[in-house]
């Protein structure tokens, strides 16, 4: 008995829906997030990224086993509020960063210039950190960026970055609580993964203020 040439339809069309997946996973959007934060959740990782334009930032919980890399880079960046902003990245990867009013910024320049003879000084910088993550969905478009414009400082994992998890909890009825290590108790106020992290970068919170 000859054997069909021609293949099964369903069985060709499966495998080209299959391949289609498979090339979609396989694209690298390199993701701008705002803080060097991460929280595990179950077996993901949220973080808080930011839309290519500024205008935005929002939560993503990503799988830790398709972030290609991370990257640890100075980008070029305008407060709205008119300070201007110094990253000092010395030659062994070591960065320091300060804001300036505009009346005294050319003094500090000297002065670092003096201080970090070796190091490179970069004016209206920030530090971010991008993640090159493996997906196709739609979601992560705002905050993917082609190309990293600015000063690649480290390259590696996600021990780049900062695992709060020990710092923060999910609430019961949504939202994410933080730890306040001052008052050595657990916040009874819940908020959205963006405000918990700034309250970690920054230590001011949105009804207690300064902590210290």
């Amino acid at each position: 008995m000859d054997k069909n040439p021609n293949p099964n339809p369903d069985t060709e069309k499966q495998k080209q829906t299959k391949q289609t997946q498979t090339s979609n996973l396989n694209q690298i959007k390199i993701l701008c997030v705002v803080y060097p934060d991460y929280v595990r959740s179950g077996d993901r990782i949220g973080v808080v990224l930011e839309s290519r334009d500024g205008s935005k930032v929002f939560e993503a919980f990503l799988d830790p086993k398709r972030i290609k890399k991370v990257v640890k880079a100075a980008v070029p960046y305008t407060w709205d509020d008119g300070w201007r902003s110094i990253v000092i990245i010395e030659k062994d990867g070591e960065v320091e960063y300060s804001r300036h009013s505009p009346d005294f910024l050319e003094k500090y320049i000297k002065f670092y210039s003096e201080e970090y003879k070796d190091a490179k000084i970069l004016v209206d910088h920030v530090i971010r950190y991008f993640i090159f993550y493996e997906t196709s969905h739609s979601y992560y478009d705002p905050a993917a960026v082609e190309k990293i414009e600015g000063v690649v400082i480290k390259e590696g994992g996600l021990e780049l970055m900062i695992d709060s998890t020990r710092r923060v909890r999910k609430c019961k009825d949504g939202g994410w609580r933080v730890y306040l290590e001052e008052a050595r108790r657990w916040d009874s106020y819940c908020f959205s993964l963006p405000t918990v992290f700034n309250i970690l970068t920054t230590n001011v919170h949105p009804y207690y203020g300064v902590m210290d």
